[in-house]
């Protein structure tokens, strides 16, 4: 029997450790697709900044209480 209890607590705590590494992975890879994205974005707006024959001044605007 306590042989038994050490082998599955064993197994747990090697399960537990797995699950913690795991999340740490999915962790920094989302932290790597956000600051893609983030960049993406950037890239965008000074595509659209770079233009100098664009007069469309909607891109400076965000939205506010003003605007309606």
């Amino acid at each position: 029997m306590i042989p038994q209890l050490i082998r599955t607590a064993k197994a747990l705590k090697q399960a537990r450790r797995m699950q913690q590494e795991f999340m740490l992975m999915w962790a920094l890879d989302q932290a790597r697709h956000a600051e893609s994205r983030q960049q993406q974005r950037l890239n965008q707006y000074l595509d659209q900044f770079s233009d100098p024959s664009d007069h469309n001044w909607k891109i400076f605007y965000r939205g506010s209480v003003l605007d309606d």
